[in-house]
């Protein structure tokens, strides 16, 4: 009983200490409620998050108004933050629980798990977890694209639902990456087209390699 428990002590070390580093290098994202506003990053107050609270429009109320199609892509998002702060929020912690917090931990997390199974080694999880959250691309965009980086933090986790489901056959784990590829487009819609090749790319290697399917190679050459 208590071996067990040890073990598994031993293997989610690395994730309580991929959160305390996580913590302290974004303390003031996890810390504080204070405005987010550095970069191309404005800031709403909460009145005029009451516009999003209702059903898209392609009409935007900012500035001296006008049309606002692109806009329209960020409609989720800011759905789900106008209804946290309808319901008690302020704007700067509703910002946290959509943004903020999913660029700290699940990231990060997420990456731990996908490079243990791949490379079935703690160690070599925790320092590819530290090198994707620490690393100077990634830390840039925290200077004001937030949208990028919040889709870019959900790959791990969508390349790791992929990888479960083809190994598993399952269509509804693949009906479940779909719905993070959807989560992460309305994110940053460079982000889908990011992760997107990735996919396909380990579409063939599970194909090929994992499964050896020689008839669909041998169809591919015919085509070819």
């Amino acid at each position: 009983m208590m071996r067990n428990v040890f073990k598994r002590i031993i293997s989610i070390w690395p994730v309580g200490l991929i959160i305390i580093f996580s913590s302290l290098v974004f303390h003031t994202w996890i810390f504080s409620f204070s405005p987010v506003t550095s970069g191309d990053w404005m800031f709403n107050d909460e009145i005029n998050l009451t516009e999003y609270y209702d059903i898209p429009k392609i009409i935007s109320h900012n500035g001296f108004g006008g049309a606002d199609i692109m806009g329209l892509s960020f409609f989720p998002f800011n759905l789900v933050t106008a209804a946290l702060v309808h319901f008690g929020l302020t704007y700067s912690a509703a910002l946290r629980f959509v943004f903020l917090y999913i660029i700290v931990f699940l990231g990060p997390i997420a990456n731990y798990f996908l490079i243990k199974k791949i490379f079935k080694s703690n160690l070599a999880a925790f320092i590819g977890a530290l090198l994707f959250q620490f690393n100077p691309y990634f830390l840039i965009l925290g200077n004001g694209v937030l949208t990028l980086m919040a889709s870019y933090s959900l790959f791990p986790l969508i390349l790791l639902q992929y990888i479960n489901s083809l190994e598993k056959d399952s269509f509804k784990g693949l009906l479940i990456t779909g719905l993070l590829l959807y989560v992460a487009s309305f994110y940053e819609v460079r982000g889908f087209f990011l992760i997107t090749p990735i996919l396909f790319g380990y579409s063939l290697f599970h194909v090929f390699v994992i499964k050896k399917n020689m008839s669909l190679v041998r169809s591919l050459k015919k085509l070819i």
